[in-house]
């Protein structure tokens, strides 16, 4: 669970981390360096959300198909006698 957690909380670190530097520092180098921090947040963001996408795009596609193939299958697999047949009258 802690890997989660740490995996979903980097790019708000990451973008927090550039606001602060970009914010408080004066040097031209450490501006950059937020920028670039803000940036990769964003990329990050990005290539999760487009991979969450498609994962949901996927399912539903799965979901779909096996809805299609239980319509078309019959609907009493084991015959009008049951599971056992004869057996039990």
């Amino acid at each position: 669970m802690e890997k989660r957690l740490l995996y979903e909380i980097l790019p708000f670190f990451y973008s927090a981390c550039g606001v602060i530097a970009i914010l408080l520092s004066s040097e031209f180098l450490a501006k950059i360096s937020g920028l670039l921090l803000i940036t990769a947040a964003m990329i990050i963001f990005h290539f999760r959300l487009e991979y969450r996408r498609q994962r949901a795009e996927k399912a539903e596609k799965r979901l779909i198909q096996a809805q299609v193939k239980l319509s078309q299958s019959p609907q009493d697999p084991a015959g009008s006698k049951g599971l056992w047949g004869d057996l039990h009258g």
